[in-house]
């Protein structure tokens, strides 16, 4: 009966291969393929018969039916006689020319391989042996030349499945197809990319389940015939899985592979697909659904099944599901539960930095006498670093040196040490780390080490290079300098790159805290590196980074110049650099950001743009930084002509926008250049139609989708040239986040743009659509509803208000309650009622009460209302004819209650604001309604006496002067009058106009004047009549009433006054009705009169 081979996950390789075996090794060699033989496992492209009696032999042509028929002893003799008789190549010289094959690159290794694959035949007597084959293939894959090893792979498939005849074997079919599916089915490498120079290999765009299923179809209909029966096996259906990255798609080829390979997918192939669930999202429960399926329908699972199981489960945080597997474990028969079971449990635990739950799984472990090792100590020490608890970190490596004599299995290694010294650096402890380094130096610790025959044996424990780089991630300058240099000291050490970087960018921390040491340790830093050679583009860049922190920009520009000569890399690198990564010899894109940078604070634009076009030509990619240190370079230049003209900003940045990759138009690469281009191009257009226009073309030409910022600045661009239509369909079509999910920002602008055009019910319908109290908007975009509703539904911002922190998580601010109470003064000057389901049974609610009850909320919850706010609740109160509450809300105010008091010279020493003229004049106005004229005397008596308090106006006067008409106080307000002349509160009437004689005369004009502040200009007029003789017409300027609802009221209101009081006869001038004219023999008439009661 035949089974899998142990499955691992750590490299595609394992699926297909002969392993090579280790020199000095040949006796465990023949003793693991002697253990192999006796399960009849297949090793590399042989296959293994053993007598259970008597030796091993290794066969490799021997078919599945001669060893059916034939004794092993007689089948190994014929297959001798066999090989002896056959004309070929030895197995030395097939690994010869596998070995020349192996030390060509570039065009020397496809013109070696096209010669191959164009020659006559090479079937394994003439060329290559099938392991050897295999082993060109893989070659090939690992570099990347997957078309030439598609190629390889048929025509050698072909050559033995045509030329062969009844020698050839299926299974070097199988082999040669599995190792090349293996090889398109690996994930793509994380190589250390220095620069996005186009690469030089192939890229692999045959890793997909569609195409390595066609490959596998491929291989069992074109090969099969009668002598030869090509069937796959479980590496290579293990090896189709591998390639697919989908956990639906995965599972549907394993159906298929059920279907039609029944017998080749077993245990290793359902772990592949368990393996898939961790790298897809919910990709746990589909592996809970396979490992139930399994144990139902087999093959049965085992320890990597579980383990894999509890691997998709722990990596997307479900941690309880995985420890009830552990469970499971412990209840079944075939399996057993071992250490390596809790690894990717504790794995999962550690990146989240969990203790608690780390500690109870170890404890839980010795429970069940599974074996607590150093790997899963480490675990633990891991998990506590990112918890951020140095200090427990280093007590429990203290406790593993001590305890290590009992247990030497949690015998702590160097990755210990260097764990509990990367949370010390994390942490800033930078005492604690140098003292444990110092004591590794010192050899204090000896650790117990397993050695390669199984026993411990005590180790001094000595820092490594990755010690020193986690003491250096958090010492001062002076310090990393120093310990670079005992590194160079130190005998079987070697400073790397992540040395200098790590000590380079302490330096550059330092510097921008003011430390004046740090940039002379970064030139002693820069001159050790450029000496032992070990710079790439990464210490290249950290160097450029420190020179731009510096705000030296010719020293960026020198070490951007140094990348790929001599002087930045050794003979070694630079041969490895031109056989294996030819575009590691540019910079890369980090260094090219540190110098434009450089150059763009600097405000050298010009130098900037002649980097990146240098980037671009070299093929370096640019990266969103790259475009946000343009922008700035050009919004920030030092060229005053480019600074103030928005033209000259756009012209540059759209020469940019067309030097660009058709890779990076897209806005998450080059976001900030089309918002910069965004705003430019609106604001160089003349008129607010132009500006949208031009803004949302280049909107349009957008590649992919619109970042944030670039749909804020369009919406901004719509707001201001009021295109809320635009807006609002920009928003429903915006996915910057998923479907159905905006960016808070692009919502709150929308809305806004709404209620400034006055549509404050599509504001709301965005506010209900996509707001909530889990995604707050700004309180900013509410008052906008609150203030454009206002004017048409105060009911509306009432009730918007009341619902804020409720329904939406915003708290009302001093605006917001400033919004709503104007809305409930221009309500009650309306004369509108509010009728509110709470108070219907007591009757309306009018809105001046509503204005009183949110200034008195404003005052429990600690909000300081402004005198604009104040002076609406009182204008409210005015408008009601609520005079005392008006002036009770002007009385809560320090400084206006001071100045009611006795004491009104002791307004000036009050701190506090004082009541503005509008809250006073609202208050006058509220005694003039309600007939309080002598409160309103009071007051403005009050405000003349302070030096503090605004200066009465017209407005002032004239409702003071309503108040004494109504209350018949006809002298009092004559002599208020003339004061207010002459204090220049109000102006004198008297005026030069035209006459309809053609010549210019005192007139009195009444323009502006209330009928009982005209009553007391004339009254002031016919005062001064009765000193001084009149010598011509009296003329009154009345107006037409233009603004009167009926006839015009001051002239009717003034005839009768001279009529009445005065007994003169007044006529309307007929060529101009808007003015009385009082002849000269009326006045004189008067004069006569008044003189004569004068004298009596």
């Amino acid at each position: 009966m035949r089974r899998s081979l142990p499955f691992a996950m750590s490299s595609a390789d394992q699926f297909i291969s002969p392993r090579r075996r280790p020199p000095g090794r040949q006796t465990q060699t023949w003793l693991v393929c002697a253990f192999l033989a006796m399960q009849g496992q297949q090793v590399g492209s042989f296959y293994i018969h053993a007598n259970p009696r008597s030796n091993v032999c290794l066969s490799a042509k021997a078919t599945r039916e001669d060893s059916a028929e034939r004794h092993p002893k007689q089948r190994r003799k014929g297959q001798r006689r066999a090989m002896r008789k056959k004309p070929g190549i030895t197995s030395k010289q097939s690994r010869s020319l596998l070995r020349e094959i192996e030390t060509l690159s570039g065009e020397g290794l496809n013109s070696r391989v096209d010669e191959l694959i164009n020659g006559s035949q090479i079937l394994p007597r003439h060329h290559l042996l099938p392991r050897d084959a295999s082993s060109v293939i893989r070659f090939l894959g690992r570099n990347q030349a997957y078309e030439l090893m598609l190629k390889f792979c048929k025509r050698y498939c072909r050559d033995v499945a045509s030329i062969g005849g009844k020698h050839a074997s299926g299974k070097d079919i199988v082999h040669c197809y599995t190792a090349a599916i293996a090889q398109l089915a690996r994930p793509p490498a994380s190589h250390l990319e220095l620069s996005k120079q186009p690469p030089a290999r192939e890229e692999n765009t045959y890793r997909s389940g569609e195409f390595l299923l066609g490959m596998l179809n491929e291989m069992v209909r074109e090969y099969s015939h009668d002598e030869v029966l090509v069937d796959p096996n479980s590496y290579t259906l293990s090896a189709v899985l591998l390639g697919v990255d989908d956990i639906t798609e995965s599972l549907e080829l394993l159906r298929v592979f059920e279907e039609e390979y029944d017998g080749a997918v077993t245990t290793q192939v359902f772990n592949v697909a368990l393996a898939t669930c961790s790298r897809n999202e919910n990709g746990w429960q589909r592996a809970l659904t396979l490992l139930q399926r399994m144990k139902k329908l087999g093959p049965t699972p085992n320890e990597d099944s579980y383990a894999l199981a509890i691997q998709a489960c722990a990596h997307q945080g479900q941690v309880r599901v995985a420890c009830s597997l552990l469970d499971e474990i412990r209840q079944a028969r075939n399996c057993h539960i071992t250490e390596r079971l809790y690894i990717p449990l504790l794995k999962a635990l550690a990146l989240k930095g969990d203790i608690g739950v780390v500690e109870s799984i170890l404890d839980s472990m010795r429970e069940d006498s599974v074996a607590v090792t150093t790997q899963h100590m480490n675990l633990y020490l891991s998990t506590i670093s990112n918890g951020r608890n140095s200090t427990l970190a280093l007590e429990v490596l203290e406790e593993l040196v001590e305890k290590q004599a009992d247990d030497p299995l949690v015998s702590p290694d160097i990755y210990s040490f260097n764990t509990v010294l990367a949370a010390l650096s994390k942490d800033g402890k930078y005492e604690d780390a140098v003292s444990l380094l110092q004591r590794m130096t010192d050899r204090v610790f000896e650790c117990q080490v397993r050695d390669k025959r199984g026993g411990f044996s005590y180790t001094e424990m000595r820092p490594d290079t990755v010690s020193y780089n986690s003491v250096i991630q958090c010492s001062p300058p002076r310090a990393a300098l120093a310990l670079v240099q005992e590194m160079k000291m130190t005998r079987g050490l070697g400073v790397n790159s992540i040395t200098f970087v790590n000590a380079i960018k302490r330096c550059r921390d330092a510097f921008k805290k003011g430390d004046p040491y740090a940039y002379d340790c970064f030139l002693v830093l820069m001159q050790l590196a450029r000496e032992d050679a070990p710079m790439n583009s990464y210490v290249v860049g950290s160097m450029i980074w420190m020179a731009e922190s510096a705000n030296d920009y010719k020293l960026a520009i020198s070490l951007l110049r140094q990348v790929g000569t001599h002087s930045v890399f050794s003979r070694h690198d630079r041969e490895l650099i031109h056989s294996v990564l030819p575009q590691m010899s540019v910079p890369n894109t980090v260094c090219y950001n540190g110098v434009i940078k450089s150059l763009s604070k600097q405000g050298f634009h010009r130098e900037a743009l002649y980097f990146y076009y240098e980037m671009q030509k070299a093929a370096v990619p640019s990266n969103r930084q790259t475009y946000q240190f343009l922008v700035y370079s050009i919004q920030n230049t030092k060229n005053r002509e480019v600074l103030s003209s928005s033209k000259k900003k756009f012209n540059l940045l759209e020469g940019v926008a067309s030097q660009m990759a058709e890779t990076e138009k897209d806005c998450l690469t080059s976001g900030p250049l089309w918002t910069a281009l965004l705003k430019y191009s609106a604001a160089i257009a003349p008129r607010p139609e132009q500006r949208y226009h031009s803004a949302r073309e280049i909107f349009d030409s957008l590649v992919g989708t619109a970042d944030e910022e670039t749909t804020i600045e369009m919406l901004r661009i719509c707001s201001q040239t009021g295109k809320w239509a635009e807006a609002i369909e920009l928003l429903h079509c915006s996915d910057v986040y998923s479907a159905g999910l905006v960016s808070m920002e692009c919502l709150n602008i929308a809305i806004i743009t709404c209620s400034k055009a006055g549509h404050w019910d599509e504001a709301l319908k965005l506010l209900h659509l996509y707001g909530g109290k889990d995604r707050a908007v700004s309180v900013y975009s509410l008052n906008s509803i609150v203030k454009a509703a206002g004017p048409q539904a105060p009911d509306v911002s009432v009730k918007l208000l009341n619902d804020m922190e409720n329904l939406y998580g915003v708290k009302p601010n001093r605006q917001s309650y400033a919004h709503c109470i104007v809305a409930c003064n221009q309500a009650e000057h309306r004369e509108m009622k509010y009728f509110s389901s709470e108070v219907e049974e007591a009757g309306s609610l009018r809105w001046f009460e509503c204005a009183l009850s949110l200034y008195r909320r404003m005052a429990e919850e600690g909000i300081e209302a402004s005198v604009q706010t104040i002076s609406s609740v009182v204008s409210a109160c005015e408008a009601a004819g609520e005079w005392q509450r008006a002036i009770g809300v002007l009385q809560e105010l320090p400084a206006f209650a001071k100045l009611l008091g006795n004491n009104a010279e002791a307004l000036d020493e009050i701190e506090v604001e004082v009541p503005n003229l509008y809250c006073i004049n609202a208050a006058l106005s509220a005694c003039e309604k309600g007939g309080a004229w002598l409160e309103a005397i009071t007051i403005y008596e009050k405000i003349r006496a302070s030096r503090n308090a605004p200066k009465p106006n017209i407005v002032t006067v004239n409702s003071l002067l309503i108040a004494l008409d109504r209350a018949g106080q006809t002298e009092l307000s004559l002599g208020l009058y003339r004061q207010a002349i002459q204090e220049a509160y109000i102006r004198s009437p008297l005026r030069r106009r035209l006459d309809i004689d053609g010549r210019h005369r005192l007139m009195v004009d009444l323009h502006n004047h209330s009928g009982p502040m005209a009553k007391c200009a004339v009254r002031d007029y016919f005062e001064d009549i009765v000193q001084r003789k009149p010598m011509e017409d009296a003329v009154m300027i009345v107006g037409k009433g233009n603004r009167s609802k009926e006839e015009p009221v001051l002239r009717s209101t003034i005839v009768n006054l001279l009529k009445d009081e005065y007994n003169v006869v007044s006529s309307v001038d007929p060529s101009n009705t808007g003015r009385i004219r009082v002849a000269r023999e009326a006045l004189q008439s008067y004069y006569d009169v008044a003189n004569s009661v004068r004298r009596r």
